[in-house]
């Protein structure tokens, strides 16, 4: 049988590595949102996302998704980013802006 604190130290390095890898993709996300690639962004955050749910990838591709003219995608993140963290300003505000554009 496995060792507890072997498979504890094993989850807590793959969580690690999510991390790292969710960070990598969000700094590529920030790089092409700056260069106004806002489909690219919305890739990046999007990449980052399936390595871990984080609420300021959400709210960074609700502004992307904002500067793409998808309101209702914006909404979406947004509202998931809040579930997430209900205290995120940046994700109610993005909120905010996506509803007024419904």
């Amino acid at each position: 049988a496995r060792s507890g604190p072997r498979r504890a130290a094993a989850g807590a390095e793959r969580e690690r590595q999510r991390l790292v890898n969710a960070q990598a993709w969000r700094e590529k996300g920030n790089r092409r949102f700056r260069a106004l690639d806002f489909p690219g962004a919305i890739e990046a955050y999007t990449r980052g996302l399936r390595h871990r749910p984080c609420p300021v990838l959400l709210a960074n591709r609700a502004q992307a998704w904002l500067r793409e003219h998808r309101p209702e995608r914006a909404e979406a993140d947004c509202s998931v980013a809040l579930e997430l963290d209900p205290r995120s300003v940046k994700a109610l505000a993005r909120r905010a802006a996506a509803r007024r554009l419904l």
